[in-house]
């Protein structure tokens, strides 16, 4: 008798194995039916191949982990023990499928969608710090689905911030601090707009960190190429393309924008339509008012997340726009009563995508975290 046949009839008196649903470096996952409650459940088994020292002990782990965490959005334990010499757990078994195969039907979520799902995981994720664990394996194929709803599964490489010695300190903090969320140029617009589409109630983030979201419409220059991208013809689109690529101001700018773009139409060659969306979204609040755009989104974010920082890069154009902006605000207080110095800032780099140098996003982050405990505090 194999290795499954030993366990299977060794838990028949509970569960009775019907297929093999995957299989992971440390475990293989089975769909099973619960007798006592006829449900089909998930049945994760360790593989039988691993050393028993070290992977009953990693596997001990996860158990103890899930057995810490209840939260609406997290797949939870349900049953746990030892079978045929292996050691497994059970979980609720999800038919809705993963993110990831959401993404691979549908291409592009609906806005609303995608904001109830980053709220789910960040609520999922902030629960698992505040009991002092860190995931370390979030991906589309890691959040299932249950009745619309997202669940945060497979805490498998998953640590206990104590097991954690070379970043205690740093990751002590990030949990105590609460959630932030960072975005990049035009995901640097969208961040700062979720604060305004989260509902009356539901849980926000603690901090926004905006890295070179746009200011003006002269700023929008990958989103205004991508929102006139009507047509697949390769000739067009190519030309489009090179529109973008000449803005690059230096060699290495020109190198990560064209491997950013290879990877975007690589992804979406052959339905421009996600991007075409995402472009008109972007610039519509800037084409419909322009100079006030940029301080509505930033204002209704610092009036309902603890911490808003948005950095430009040291351009002339993000210095002007900058500049006119705080003018106004010390005029007209265009960046509402919530704002802080120190909230938008100015990077010594003239590189757009500098911005997203590792180094550079962890100083912001560690001031960010600073400033959220000290308000927790």
């Amino acid at each position: 008798m194999d290795e499954i046949g030993r366990i299977a009839e060794s838990i028949a008196d509970r569960y009775r194995i019907e297929r093999k649903l995957g299989a992971g470096g440390m475990a293989d996952v089975y769909l099973a039916r619960d007798l006592k409650h006829d449900r089909e459940i998930a049945l994760k088994v360790m593989r039988p191949e691993l050393p028993q020292t070290l992977g009953t002990e990693r596997f001990l782990r996860e158990i103890r982990l899930l057995a810490s965490l209840q939260h609406p959005n997290i797949l939870g334990l349900v049953d746990s023990g030892e079978a045929g010499g292996s050691v497994y757990y059970v979980m609720p078994y999800l038919a809705a499928g993963s993110l990831r195969d959401r993404l691979n039907r549908e291409r592009e979520l609906p806005i609303a969608d995608a904001l109830q799902i980053l709220r789910e995981i960040a609520g999922a994720l902030e629960h698992a710090h505040s009991k002092g664990v860190v995931h370390r394996d979030i991906k589309p194929e890691n959040i299932l689905f249950n009745a619309g709803h997202a669940q945060v599964a497979d805490f498998g490489i998953a640590r206990f911030v104590s097991e954690i010695t070379r970043d205690a300190a740093m990751l002590t903090t990030l949990t105590t601090a609460g959630v932030t969320i960072v975005g990049f140029s035009a995901s640097g617009d969208l961040v700062l707009k979720l604060a305004s589409t989260t509902p009356d109630g539901a849980r926000a983030p603690d901090g926004i960190l905006a890295l070179g979201p746009n200011q003006g419409l002269e700023t929008c220059f990958i989103s205004r190429v991508l929102a006139k991208l009507e047509s697949n013809d390769s000739a067009q689109l190519l030309a489009a393309l090179r529109t973008i690529s000449e803005t690059a101001s230096s060699l290495d700018d020109w190198m990560l924008l064209n491997g950013y773009l290879g990877r975007i139409m690589n992804r979406f060659r052959d339905d421009l339509s996600p991007l075409r969306t995402l472009g008109r979204d972007i610039i519509e609040p800037f084409e419909r008012d322009d100079p006030g755009a940029f301080a509505q989104m930033y204002r209704e974010a610092a009036s309902r997340i603890r911490r808003v920082r948005c950095i430009f890069e040291d351009s002339e154009t993000c210095n002007r726009l900058l500049r006119n902006v705080l003018t106004d605000h010390m005029d007209r207080r265009i960046l509402g009563e919530h704002h802080r110095d120190g909230s938008l800032l100015i990077e010594a780099t003239p590189s757009h995508f500098e911005l997203l140098q590792p180094e550079r996003v962890a100083a912001h982050l560690a001031t960010m975290v600073k400033e959220l405990r000290e308000t927790a505090d």
